[in-house]
């Protein structure tokens, strides 16, 4: 069974992250095949596992890609009948949900479509009537699921797979009005029910959302603030539902149940005594079932519900099944090795559904029991009580530091010290009263506030004190892994440094380890400079990186009241590449998809200088105006601003700055939204062509931009459209990229490559453009 388990996963791997090689996998297969039934040199079980993994995934994944919506159908009105499937997320500015649908009707069609799930944002206030479980009849505009391609950002796109979403869109208040139908009761439906009954207890406060993060899995309301200080101190997987507190509950159950069969026992046989009846055996119930039996199966069914209060969430399934290995050895009086239970509960997990392999939580879930599995299998404990619990959070803070580092760019030095003094809190105080306070509103309001209170003090007074430990030195450091290799050579060295004493091999845990140390300490080298221009949707957002220096151009849009461009892509994108702070920050002009970020960027590194060509972004004090001929220099890259002269006038766009930086023959030139009237100064203004190796188009790449004198002035040899994949306006226009097309410039587009990475020494172009997609390929379009 265990190497059964071990095909399936391989195969999973192989055919979700490798599909290049699927075609000569499957020939392999045979051929290995043909080997293990001729001469038995190959076990069989491994070529089962391979062949039934490899078979289940190519299922499973045809599948996805056969219900995702159709290119020809992205953009139209479309009816749609179905069912709210999740709990709706509100902000200030739509509701966010998952809608499965039972029937869909594009308008002004015949087609049907196959589609099955849809992510929709509804807008403004209507959506506010949503709840889980009610069918809706909803009009829509869909498109194919797509996410945004940054170095270190959250693969939204790949999610989506996983997810089982195929197509993302919004609803319309337009042609006709949402027509509400009858209501389904779901297991999401009664989550927010709960969620919502302890929301509105008096007691409630902000902390309240944490309580309802740990009794029925819904996060939705947990403020940013409290996510930060969760995230940056390693305690964050304590405040949502997992196998920890699966464990917890069931293990809870177990002593209840025990407990509560002892006092039963005890009377039953004081009774009969009393009676002088013939006593019967206190280990048998009146059934004659075991007592042991029946407290395990009472503490599954216990961890069963607390598994569905969290939308059977991966983490809980995992704990379920390696819960229910342990409680079948124990009454059938076996002992299996820990390794067992891990390997059957992959198994089962990946039976159920191979594409969590492309879920962050399956690493993380599995990563973590497996580690602590090797960290204490075979090994002699010398020490009890606090001493062992930190020296079990102290190795198991060290050995998921890589994973920490690779998946979120950070590393909780404080964790194990955090996690020693929440796991006891949350675990024997927060978990239980939280519980109690839900089951309690149902007999007594009054009572329930009570509680409330008090798991809410708990709480509060546990947030404290993982904010004063984050005020420890270096307690949580930006950390990354610029490879996988580097990913790879770190997991070798926790593994052969935490190897038992025996093992002569220890001393290799240094050299593997190293190459994460020295880029982690000196940074990724740039000789020169380099240009990414980040894919942020329709807007643009450039990071320049000089030897030791930062600068940002534009932010890209604001997303939401608490959320923007930076947050969501720049922060992410610099902590990838070991960038931790801002030197130089130009906005453009003053447009949402160009400076909407800027309070972000303010709050995050206000050391940063600001440049801005409009008065109104000037809001640092070490704030300055980008006019004509003012130029600052970073490592002897030379950044010179060409636009707006002093006393230029002329719309908001054809105000913004212009900005040059070059090292020698390097040119890049960013030009914001300037249109044909600024390029005709810039025209007069030079004297003779002003060739650039790289250009960020003006305007997107609209068609009252690049002039036919403007293009041949700077004739690029490259040209960047910072463009969402699909806007609305139709950017780039034909005819523009046409125009740069006939004087022989490549051209790249933000929607479609991703992020564009140009690398420059002293002589130009070091090497040829990357674009993020060409490197991490989109998975929907890997699997075509």
């Amino acid at each position: 069974m265990r190497i059964f388990s071990l095909g399936i996963f391989v195969a999973g791997l192989i055919f979700l992250f490798l599909p290049e090689f699927a075609t000569a996998f499957n020939v392999a297969l045979a051929l290995i095949l043909l080997c293990s039934c001729v001469t038995r040199f190959v076990s069989l079980s491994v070529v089962l596992g391979l062949i039934l993994g490899g078979l289940l995934v190519q299922w499973v994944v045809a599948a996805q890609i056969s219900y995702r919506l159709s290119d020809e159908l992205t953009g139209q009105d479309i009816r749609v009948t179905g069912v709210v499937a999740s709990v709706p997320k509100y902000d200030d500015r739509r509701t966010s949900f998952t809608f499965k649908i039972e029937q869909i009707e594009p308008i002004g069609q015949d087609t049907m479509m196959s589609v099955k799930r849809i992510s929709l944002n509804w807008y403004g206030k209507s959506g506010r009537e949503l709840r889980a479980g009610q069918r809706w009849q909803l009009f829509v505009r869909l498109k194919p699921p797509a996410g945004l391609g940054n170095p270190g950002g959250f693969d939204y796109e790949r999610w989506l797979f996983h997810s089982r979403i195929h197509a993302t869109g919004y609803v319309r208040d337009k042609p006709l009005a949402p027509q509400l139908l009858a209501s389904t009761l779901t297991l999401a439906a009664i989550r927010q029910r709960l969620s919502e009954r302890l929301s509105k207890l008096d007691a409630a406060n902000e902390t309240t959302a944490l309580v309802q993060g740990l009794t029925v899995g819904i996060s939705n309301n947990i403020s940013t603030a409290h996510w930060a200080t969760l995230r940056q101190s390693g305690t964050a997987h304590l405040l949502a539902i997992s196998g920890l507190h699966i464990g917890l509950i069931s293990a809870w159950a177990y002593f209840v149940a025990r407990w509560v069969w002892l006092g039963v026992s005890v009377a039953t046989v004081y009774t009969r005594r009393r009676t002088s009846a013939e006593t019967i055996p206190v280990h048998k119930t009146t059934w004659g079932i075991n007592k042991i039996t029946l407290c395990i199966v009472l503490s599954l069914g216990c961890a069963l519900a607390y598994a569905a209060l969290a939308g059977f969430s991966l983490p809980t399934v995992r704990a379920l099944i390696m819960l229910s290995i342990v409680a079948f050895a124990i009454v059938c009086r076996r002992i299996w090795p820990a390794t067992t239970a891990i390997l059957f509960a992959l198994l089962v997990v990946l039976l159920l559904d191979p594409l969590v392999l492309l879920s962050v939580g399956f690493w993380l879930s599995f990563g973590t029991v497996a580690a602590l599995i090797y960290l204490h299998n075979g090994r002699l404990h010398r020490h009890r009580g606090m001493v062992a619990g930190f020296k079990v959070h102290l190795q198991l803070g060290l050995v998921l530091l890589p994973a920490t580092a690779w998946f979120f760019q950070q590393g909780a030095l404080v964790a194990p010290i955090a996690n020693l003094i929440a796991v006891p809190v949350v675990g024997m105080f927060v978990v239980p009263l939280s519980l109690i306070t839900l089951a309690t509103s149902f007999i007594s309001v009054s009572v329930a506030n009570w509680l409330l209170i008090a798991v809410q003090w708990v709480l509060e007074q546990l947030l404290v004190c993982l904010d004063l430990l984050l005020r420890i030195p270096a307690a949580n450091q930006i950390l990354f892994l610029s490879e996988p290799i580097v990913l790879f050579g770190s997991l070798a060295a926790l593994v052969l440094f935490f190897a038992p004493r025996g093992l002569s091999l220890r001393w290799l845990s240094l050299p593997l380890v190293a190459p994460a140390i020295v880029i982690n300490l000196l940074g990724k080298p740039v000789d020169g400079f380099e240009l990414h221009v980040l894919d942020v949707g329709q807007g643009l957002a450039a990071v320049i990186f000089t030897k030791e220096h930062t600068v940002l151009f534009d932010t890209g849009k604001k997303i939401s009241a608490n959320s923007s461009m930076v947050e969501r892509v720049v922060q992410p994108f610099l902590h990838a590449n070991g960038r931790h702070t801002l030197d130089h920050v130009v906005i453009s002009h003053a447009d949402d998809d160009h400076a909407g970020g800027l309070s972000s960027v303010l709050s995050l590194f206000p050391q940063a200088s600001l440049w801005a060509s409009d008065e109104s972004n000037l809001l640092s004090t070490n704030a300055e105006r980008c006019e004509a001929g003012k130029t600052f220099v970073l490592d002897k890259v030379r950044f010179v601003f060409l636009h707006p002269a002093k006393h230029d006038l002329g719309s908001k766009n054809d105000q913004s700055c212009v900005m040059l930086v070059y090292y020698e023959q390097a040119r890049v030139l960013l030009t914001g939204d300037i249109e044909a009237q600024a390029e005709q100064r810039l025209v007069d203004r030079m004297s003779g062509e002003l060739p650039v190796n790289v250009l960020i188009a003006p305007h997107h790449g609209s068609a009252s931009s690049s002039t036919t004198e403007f293009v041949n002035l700077l004739r690029p040899q490259h040209v960047i459209f910072a463009a969402g994949q699909g806007n609305k306006f139709g950017f780039p226009d034909d005819e523009v990229v046409a125009r740069y097309a006939a004087i022989g410039a490549e051209t790249y587009t933000t929607g479609d490559s991703g992020a564009i990475s140009v690398v420059f020494n002293s002589q130009g172009l070091l090497h040829s453009i990357k674009t993020h997609w060409q490197q991490y390929p989109r998975f929907r379009r890997r699997q075509q």
